[in-house]
């Protein structure tokens, strides 16, 4: 047994990741040919994951992501992997917990499930994560990845085991870090994350709206003494939240991944041509 279900949460205007969004969901910019998001799902349904909920928030979000995916059924033809995609209700959220929230919810998913942002590049071993998860019978687990720049994200502290003692968003001075794992937004929710919200704790973050993981759902869960644990992935990890970030998951990308990843064909000596255009088809062919 293993994760079946994977959200993944999109919102807002990724404002940060202009001009790339003008006009375009951050789910759906492109990155070596290919939306982001469609590398997250093919990377999740290799690894075993049958059902994705697309916990997508706003029209233009949407619209931009279900005229490309629909329910998936492409995907299967174009890369041998089955995955079944389902969208959240429409609903104004206040946060990606809640976008998770109402998912599971609606859908009636009482098991594990995996979160991942919808602006994340990442390799994980899904696998290890979920046996990492069971063995600490953890609340949630969140994977954690070892950066050198820590003013940009949420630093965690951890005891010997791993357990979460809390996070240290955005520390200005590497002296406040209380260590270099960084959170990287993907978590593994135990069956009883609805029911969280149903206790004291949980049904008061409800009521102030106050449903972000990182600012809210995740301080409250580990004050409330609930078994949070990081998990230490060694994979790559970029959250491609500026021009920036992604020019570097591009670049890394493309140094990493082979031809057959791309969907590519070495015409030269390093260099490679995607694509059926006939401009591209006649270079391959000269």
């Amino acid at each position: 047994m293993g994760v079946r279900v994977a959200v993944i949460p999109v919102g807002g205007e990724a404002v940060r990741l202009r001009p790339l969004t003008v006009e375009t969901s951050k789910a759906m910019v492109r990155i070596l040919n290919r939306p982001l998001m469609e590398l997250t799902v093919v990377g999740l349904a290799r690894q075993g994951v049958e059902e994705v909920i697309m916990g997508v928030r706003g029209y233009y979000n949407y619209k931009d992501i279900y005229d490309y995916f629909g329910e998936g059924h492409w995907i299967e033809k174009e890369y041998g992997v089955r995955v079944r995609l389902r969208y959240m209700p429409r609903a104004e959220t206040r946060g990606n917990a809640e976008a998770v929230k109402i998912s599971l919810e609606y859908y009636g998913i009482r098991e594990p499930v995996l979160v991942v942002q919808g602006d994340n590049l990442f390799e994980i071993d899904l696998a290890d994560f979920y046996r990492y998860y069971r063995s600490k019978k953890a609340f949630m687990a969140i994977a954690l990845k070892e950066e050198e720049r820590l003013e940009e994200f949420g630093v965690a502290a951890v005891d010997e085991d791993m357990r979460i003692l809390k996070f240290v968003e955005k520390p200005k001075r590497r002296e406040d870090a209380p260590s270099k794992l960084v959170n990287t937004g993907l978590y593994l929710l135990s069956e009883d994350f609805l029911s969280f919200f149903e206790g004291e704790v949980g049904s008061k973050l409800l009521r102030e709206g106050k449903m972000d993981f990182g600012s809210n759902v995740i301080p409250a869960a580990i004050e409330a003494g609930l078994p949070v644990y990081g998990y230490h992935t060694k994979g790559y990890w970029f959250d491609v939240g500026t021009p920036e970030r992604y020019l570097a998951a591009a670049q890394y990308l493309l140094a990493k991944l082979s031809p057959a990843d791309l969907s590519s064909e070495e015409v030269l000596p390093k260099v490679y041509i995607q694509g059926t255009s006939p401009e591209s088809l006649a270079f391959k062919r000269s």
